[in-house]
C-alpha cells in the first residue's frame, strides 16, 4: 500500500514540472505542443522545467512522471475550434485507493503503441503508487496538412496558451515551494 504524502519531496528544493508536447512535427498545427513546449522550458528554466517532445504518448513514459510534482500535456485537436484553447486539470488516482478500473486499459494488458494522458496517470498509479498533478492542454488546429509551419491561428493559439500555462505554472510552483519550506521548518523544529 502507497503512503500519501501531501508533501512531494524531491532532491533538490524546487518542485519539478514536466511539458509534454506532442503531436507530428511534420503535420503543420499538429506540431502546436512541441512549440508550446519548448517555449515554456525556455521561459521556466531546466531548473523548474524539463520538457519531452514525442509524437504520441507511450507507456513507457509512465515511469518518467514519477519523478515531477506536475505533467502538463499539449496537444493539437482537429475537434477544437482552430486557434481555441483549453485548459483542463485531469483527475487523478488517489493514493492508497483502489487500483484504476480495466475502463483505461491497466491491467487488462490492452496497450498498444498509444495511450491518452488519463492513461499515462493510471498506469503511474498502478505501477509507482505515486501519480503527479496533471494538466491537459488542447489547441484547435486549422491546418493538418504536410508543413513544419503553424497556421496563423495556431501561432496565436500557441502564445495564449504559454502565457495562460507560465501564469498556472509560477502559481503551482510557488505554492509547492511554501508546503515544501514549512514542511523542512516542521521537521527541523
Amino acid at each position: 500500500m502507497a503512503l500519501c504524502s501531501t508533501v512531494l519531496c524531491a532532491t533538490s528544493m524546487a518542485p519539478r514540472v514536466l511539458v509534454v508536447g506532442y503531436g507530428n512535427p511534420l503535420r503543420g498545427d499538429d506540431r502546436v505542443g512541441w512549440v508550446v513546449a519548448a517555449r515554456l522550458g525556455e521561459i521556466l528554466g531546466e531548473e523548474l522545467c524539463a520538457v519531452r517532445t514525442v509524437q504520441q504518448l507511450l507507456p513507457e513514459l509512465a515511469e518518467e512522471l514519477t519523478h515531477y510534482d506536475v505533467v502538463v500535456y499539449v496537444d493539437a485537436c482537429a475537434n477544437d475550434e482552430p486557434g481555441g484553447v483549453r485548459i483542463r486539470e485531469l483527475v487523478t488516482p488517489q493514493c492508497g485507493s483502489q487500483a484504476p478500473s480495466t475502463s483505461s486499459g491497466v491491467g487488462r494488458g490492452s496497450f498498444t503503441h498509444h495511450v491518452g494522458p488519463r492513461e499515462l496517470l493510471a498506469l503511474c498509479h498502478a505501477l509507482y503508487g505515486r501519480v503527479p498533478r496533471a494538466f491537459l492542454v488542447t489547441i484547435g488546429g486549422a491546418d493538418f496538412g504536410f508543413t513544419e509551419q503553424l497556421s496563423p491561428c495556431a501561432q496565436h493559439a500557441a502564445a495564449q496558451a504559454v502565457i495562460s500555462l507560465t501564469a498556472l505554472l509560477q502559481l503551482e510552483v510557488s505554492g509547492k515551494l511554501a508546503i515544501k519550506r514549512g514542511h523542512r521548518a516542521a521537521a527541523q523544529g
